[in-house]
């Protein structure tokens, strides 16, 4: 409870290996959870009520790794990273209806992002736009400063021009997902997980706070 702080309802999970962070949605005021299974070859994505935790559905899905990040909610469906070989599972919200799945390269730790126009981002070695209806590729933006092979800690920002903002490695990057270009891009050593208010990017980089242009990738205070 946000007012005293007190707990409303737990939920165990005898021989889970680990839970990602959960992702919540307003319309249908669900939780949903991913847990994932030793031996990592399955994982199951579960669906709560927020108010007093009651069961509503859960998903079985193939993984390839020991943990998770939290699934994304958009357009009255559920999106996850799983399978054993990389990709990204989408399911109905309210029911936990399948409605499909696609192969992505072989790269674990990142979540994807609702996007503009009904789509979908996935940032594994590569920017990947889908279709959030169907999965189908709508682009591919390739990344060939891409570093940390087989791992992708980042989701991509989306701001208002239409710029995806992704982090990894050493480098703070903006793709515009109109041109399928690079706009800019900047080192900083050991760039966190960006994020965005509208009107800055504010992002952990060495040890300090940053906000950045997002038009630009410009310092504007550290």
């Amino acid at each position: 409870d946000l007012a005293s702080g007190s707990e409303q309802w737990r939920k165990t999970y005898p021989g889970t290996y680990s839970i990602g962070d959960p992702a919540y949605d307003p319309a249908l005021q669900r939780v949903f959870v991913q847990t994932n299974m030793f031996p990592f070859v399955f994982a199951f994505l579960r669906a709560y009520a927020a108010h007093d935790g009651a069961f509503h559905w859960r998903a079985e899905l193939a993984i390839q790794t020991q943990s998770s990040r939290a699934p994304v909610v958009a357009g009255g469906k559920v999106f996850t990273q799983a399978g054993y070989y990389g990709g990204i599972y989408a399911f109905v919200a309210d029911s936990g209806e399948f409605r499909w799945y696609t192969q992505l390269p072989q790269v674990v730790g990142w979540s994807p992002t609702a996007a503009g126009n009904n789509t979908l981002l996935a940032y594994t070695d590569r920017l990947d736009v889908l279709d959030q209806d169907t999965g189908a590729n709508v682009a591919t933006i390739g990344d060939p400063g891409f570093e940390n092979f087989g791992r992708s800690d980042r989701s991509p920002i989306v701001t208002r021009d239409g710029l995806a903002v992704i982090s990894n490695g050493a480098n703070l990057k903006a793709l515009n997902l109109a041109t399928l270009v690079p706009v800019w891009q900047v080192s900083l050593g050991s760039p966190g997980q960006a994020s965005y208010d509208g009107s800055e990017l504010l992002l952990t980089a060495n040890g300090r706070l940053q906000s950045r242009n997002p038009a630009t990738g410009a310092l504007n205070w550290s």
